[in-house]
């Protein structure tokens, strides 16, 4: 018997390599590894690697410049975001006539939390706590005095009124929980611009430094000259608290916003402040409505006398 030769391959090739699954074809195809067809595939693979390798040493001193700013930039972002939040003790602040003066140490505490570019003041009112929470971008004018013999002192002016939150539900042992609330100081902190709170020595010294140097603008403000408002007051438009108005950043600080450099920040109020103990929290109603009907008498006597 002759042997019928081979018409379908010209190259003995295991099924193994052609069809690995064992899987018949859909259009009774198959693939065969043909020394033309490996040498196609490698001369593709070297041009691919070769164009990748140009690309990348165009010009390799401007990536690696790019690099290095971009890690220099991403260190920096995640050194602030993962400070912590400074919390200090006050003993007195200030809003316009409005005081609140801590009896015991954790009445009164600022606090400033780098990640939310925030600074709260937090007061405790008959056993519930307060809050005033301000965004750096609506601060305009910022200053410290560090007194190595008395007590400290930091000083900000703000662009719009900040946001006020009452304690719920307090629980021992658990995070407190807040609301949102009306402006708790008499309309003070939504009509006055300037904000001061004291210190013991020492106390205000390394939180300060810390805030200026975490930001560049209000680093900035830090070394502006003393300050002092031409406008205490908030323009209607932004002494009216809107909690969901969102914070612009101002950049742009002196005449605009009313301030001019002076002698010092003293100066500022016009009239006596009103005095605020912890656990007595706000104005007392009694004596502005004597100033109210006393104003008011004194205009109807007036309007009656012109009558006559």
């Amino acid at each position: 018997m002759e042997m019928q030769p081979r018409l379908d391959n010209e190259f003995l090739v295991p099924q193994s390599h052609y069809n690995p699954l064992n899987e018949p074809s859909p259009l009774g195809l198959r693939l065969r590894k043909s020394p033309s067809l490996l040498e196609l595939a490698q001369k593709r693979l070297n041009q691919s690697n070769a164009d990748k390798g140009d690309s990348s040493t165009e010009n390799p001193e401007a990536e690696t410049k790019r690099d290095s700013k971009a890690k220099t930039r991403a260190r920096a972002s995640n050194s602030i975001d993962k400070l912590k939040a400074s919390h200090f003790p006050a003993s007195l602040l200030r809003i316009g006539r409005w005081e609140y003066v801590s009896k015991h140490e954790g009445d009164l505490v600022a606090k400033c939390y780098f990640s939310k570019h925030k600074i709260v003041w937090e007061v405790l009112d008959g056993g519930l706590k307060k809050k005033f929470e301000i965004n750096w971008a609506d601060i305009v004018g910022l200053k410290a005095n560090c007194a190595a013999n008395g007590p400290g002192g930091l000083t900000i002016v703000l662009d719009k009124p900040p946001l006020f939150f009452k304690e719920i539900n307090p629980q021992p042992r658990k995070h407190t929980q807040w609301r949102s609330t009306a402006d708790f100081t008499d309309g003070e902190a939504n009509t006055q611009r300037q904000h001061f709170l004291q210190c013991e020595q020492g106390v205000l010294d390394k939180h300060y430094e810390k805030l200026i140097q975490c930001d560049a603008r209000l680093n900035f403000l830090s070394q502006q000259q003393d300050i002092i408002l031409n406008f205490p007051f908030f323009s209607p438009q932004t002494s009216i608290n809107d909690q969901n108005m969102s914070a612009n950043a101002v950049f742009n600080i002196p005449e605009f916003y009313g301030i001019s450099h002076m002698a010092s920040p003293s100066a500022l109020l016009n009239y006596p402040p009103r005095t605020v103990e912890s656990g007595s929290l706000g104005l007392i109603h009694q004596d502005i409505s004597k100033e109210a009907q006393s104003s008011s008498s004194g205009t109807f006597s007036t309007i009656q006398m012109m009558i006559e």
